[in-house]
């Protein structure tokens, strides 16, 4: 059994800082936020209960689009998730499902024409009842052989009503349960298999229009065969070869000629047999295609468009799916393999979006969690393209560097020191990063002109030397040697604006180890006078600027890492600033970022709370002072936040960096400064400061991300033009 780990969705950035005394409340819960939308063509993730082992897609609520329901082993119950029709799914909505359910499937039990659920759970069979609406009756207890682990609904015995087949994994058989026509069942036979079978499957494989059964028997390495005397009775198994250790086993037609074939998921020796029908029921001997690590479960369906049946596999220990397209006849070119969550062990392939195609849903047990992955129509599935950066890259900054009308990349890495430069090639795709020494421990970088020749420079913070360096761009995208010059103690973060007048762009930074916000103010060629200090909160993590109070000159916002608030201090005009005032956020706040949320005109607040999981929106009252925060859901420690709009309405959206959910959360805005639920999209392993721009020239804006491990940088593309 897998071992659990409770995963959520998480956003990040890496950017800004926080101050001292203290206004407004605790923070406050939104409305209901609005369904979301999908933008980006990366897998979505959404939380279920612990260890998912099982998954089954269809439409459970009614409203014609395909829901999903999970079994999980651990939580002992059922996740079941309602699509909004867009392949985006409300939160899960749990139901009890006795001991150790490991798998579900959904047919109509009862004859209401809405789809009920059936649950292989240990020592039973559970029915629960649909009502109609997607929710479901309690469950109802039926008894089957010893170690019932498998389930699958079909109309065996010709009367026109599901009735259940249950492989048990002890007892090495197949028990079958007669439907009274009502969704409750009487006990039938058992019939004897290969040992410990693991899944099994109905289906009609001799073409005498009943329904068979086949099962995958993991222990045997073999598949058995019970062909239906058309009475809900089965012939003695006929068991054929397959793979070492048979987890999955599904039927369809695979080589075009109007009979089902098996297919079968081998867990042993990490692959897939495919068994062709000889027409009459029986098969011919295996042919293996090799897919991930541990293929724990397989299915089929045309996920290309071509009109033949397809594979996908789940493949739970090199944590992805393989795609196994059908040359036409029954053969398959090679696996394409798409990642995943934490050990995958179900799939499903079924149009989740409603655009006509198969996309995949897919169960993880040790994230707990579904991972949805929408198909491009070609039956090919995008995920983010990776760009290798220094060790530890922890902020990321995007920019026109080399002046050809393209926003290049600018990652500053923490461990390796050093700013990584990679120039767009005009298609979004990027060059090897060119490597330019700073201070020690670069942990922020911003980009802007800093020495009046109207090309974007360079500035980073540097925790370990407590200075910034500045690098001025020779105008072709590479960079003169770094002027340092000193900040306060443990700089987490830099943001450059004209905080004095005089139409250059100085340096703010947040001095997380002394608690305050360092200005240095340039002379106009790109060189910094000494620091002047400034008290924030406690522990500014990151700085931001902007005119809050609309009197024409730029302010500091600092986001406090220990006292929990963000500080804003006021521009006297003249590049000094005020004493700080405190407004509550969440717990440990990491990021600030600032921008018009609520179209009044007036700079707003978002803040990425660390320890809370959620971002705070602090809207501003016109005059410098801000409302209570109101609080959103993000991933699992959300390390940065960025604004801008991602859909094209013309509001801008929310996108969080979650260092411990490995992805990054998109809160889409209502248009009044209000949120709609976090869609999260899956990255690298740890993503600790995003971006976003225009990368590949079609007019939206994409994402970048700064992955700590494994040091690269994840792009996403946006498709909301296409």
């Amino acid at each position: 059994m897998c071992i659990s780990r409770k995963l959520a969705a998480v956003i990040s950035a890496c950017l800004f800082v926080s101050a001292h005394l203290s206004c407004g409340d605790n923070p406050t819960k939104p409305d209901a936020p609005s369904p979301a939308r999908v933008l980006f063509d990366v897998r979505l993730d959404y939380e279920v209960g612990d260890d998912p082992h099982s998954l089954c897609s269809c439409d459970l609520d009614g409203d014609g689009d395909n829901d999903v329901a999970v079994a999980n082993r651990q939580s002992e119950d059922v996740s079941v998730l309602l699509n909004a029709g867009d392949g985006t799914f409300a939160p899960a909505v749990n139901y009890a499902a006795g001991d150790d359910p490991c798998c579900v499937h959904a047919s109509d039990l009862d004859g209401d024409g809405y789809a009920d659920l059936t649950v292989a759970s240990g020592t039973a069979v559970l029915a629960l009842l649909n009502n109609g609406d997607g929710t479901f009756a309690g469950a109802v207890n039926y008894g089957a052989g010893d170690g019932p682990c498998s389930v699958y609904s079909r109309d065996l015995d010709g009367d026109g009503d599901n009735d259940l087949a249950v492989a048990n994994w002890r007892s090495h058989d197949v028990s079958v349960l007669i439907n009274s026509g009502d969704g409750t069942f009487v006990s039938g036979e058992n019939y004897g298999v290969g040992d410990n079978p693991w899944t099994v499957h109905s289906c009609d494989l001799d073409g005498d229009g009943d329904n068979d059964l086949a099962t995958s028997n993991w222990k045997s390495d073999d598949v058995s065969v019970l062909l239906n005397a058309g009475d809900g009775t089965f012939a003695p198994a006929v068991n054929y070869a397959a793979g070492r250790g048979g987890f999955s086993v599904y039927s369809s037609d695979l080589d075009g000629d109007g009979d089902n074939d098996l297919a079968v998921g081998n867990w042993g020796s990490d692959n897939v047999s495919v068994l062709l029908n000889a027409g009459d029921g029986t098969f011919a001997s295996a042919v293996n295609y090799g897919a991930g690590d541990y293929s724990s479960s397989v299915h089929s369906g045309d996920v290309d468009g071509d009109g033949d049946n397809d594979l996908v596999v789940a493949n739970a220990f090199s944590n992805d799916v393989s795609v196994l397209l059908n040359r036409g006849d029954g053969t398959f070119a090679d696996a394409a393999n798409y990642g995943a969550g934490d050990r995958p062990m179900s799939v499903q392939c079924c149009d989740l979006d409603g655009d006509g195609d198969r996309d995949l849903a897919v169960g993880n047990c040790r994230s707990d969690d579904v991972s949805i992955l929408l198909n491009r129509g070609n039956g090919t599935f995008v995920t983010a393209v990776n760009y290798g950066a220094g060790e530890y890259p922890c902020s990321v900054r995007s920019c026109d560097f080399d002046g050809d009308g393209h926003n290049d990349l600018a990652v500053a890495n923490w461990i390796s020191g050093g700013i990584s430069v990679l120039l767009n090639k005009g298609d979004g795709a990027f060059a090897a990063p060119a490597d330019y020494g700073v201070g020690d421990g670069s942990f922020s970088v911003c980009a802007c002109d800093f020495d009046g020749d109207a090309d974007s420079d360079l500035a980073a913070a540097n925790r370990l030397s407590n200075d910034v360096s500045v690098l001025l761009n020779n105008g072709d995208g590479t960079f003169t040697q770094a002027a340092n010059y000193g900040a306060g103690d443990d700089p987490h973060s830099v943001c450059p604006l004209d905080f004095d007048g005089d139409g250059d762009n100085d340096l703010a930074v947040a001095n997380w180890g002394s608690d305050e916000v360092s200005i240095l103010l340039n002379n106009g060629q790109g060189e910094f006078a000494s620091r002047i200090g400034y008290g924030a909160g406690d522990g500014p993590h990151s700085v931001f600027s902007c005119d809050f109070d609309g009197d024409g000159d730029n302010d500091l916002a600092a986001a406090n890492q220990h006292s929990g608030d963000v500080s804003v201090l006021l521009n006297d005009g003249g590049g000094a600033f005020g004493e700080p005032v405190n407004y509550g956020v969440g717990e440990g706040p990491r990021s600030v970022y600032s921008c018009d949320l609520d179209a009044d005109g007036d700079y707003d607040l978002a803040v990425a709370n660390w320890d809370s999981d959620d971002v705070s929106v602090l809207l501003n009252n016109g005059d410098g002072t801000f409302a209570s925060a109101a609080s959103y859901g993000a991933g699992v420690h959300p390390h940065s936040v960025y604004s801008c709009d991602l859909d094209g309405d013309g509001d801008n959206d929310l996108m969080v960096a979650n260092q411990h959910s490995g992805d990054i959360s998109v809160l889409l805005n209502d248009g009044d400064g209000r949120f709609r639920g976090a869609l999260n999209y899956e990255v690298g392993a740890h993503p600790h400061s995003i971006y976003s721009s225009d990368l590949d020239g079609d007019g939206d804006n994409d994402l970048a991300v700064a992955n700590v491990s494994p040091d690269h940088v994840t792009v996403l593309f946006n498709r909301s033009n296409d």
